[in-house]
């Protein structure tokens, strides 16, 4: 499976478009949502993207999983990892390595436990 490659269209703050031109056989392929996309940036890191929506006309929008500083139009994009993000309560894991922290969920007991809200005339 050959990679798929694009470039950075639009930045905004976070989130980042991706536009993915025709491939070889003249035909548009987008990346599924929550694959793993890399950037190469000047300071030889690669900044990881996550594919959370396909916005039409060969876009799609992604999360940046650390600071976009420094990231501009044009930028290639890389879909070669192949990597599917995986989700928990207690941290997102890309490549087996904590990236971020996630708050767990809210204890359905405390929430259960306030007085009910009464409405009526």
């Amino acid at each position: 499976m050959s990679a798929i490659q694009g470039k950075v269209w639009q930045v905004i703050g976070p989130v980042v478009d991706v536009f993915f031109p025709l491939d070889e056989k003249n035909e548009f392929k987008l990346p599924p949502i929550n694959n793993a996309l890399s950037v190469p940036l000047d300071d030889g890191k690669n900044l990881i993207l996550e594919v959370q929506q396909h916005i039409g006309e060969n876009i799609v929008r992604t999360v940046a999983m650390d600071s976009t500083d420094g990231l501009r139009r044009g930028l290639k994009v890389d879909d070669s990892l192949r990597i599917r993000i995986l989700k928990t309560y207690q941290e997102i894991l890309v490549f087996g390595a904590p990236q971020a922290r996630l708050a767990p969920p809210p204890n359905v007991r405390e929430k259960t436990a306030q007085a009910p809200l009464y409405i009526g005339g």
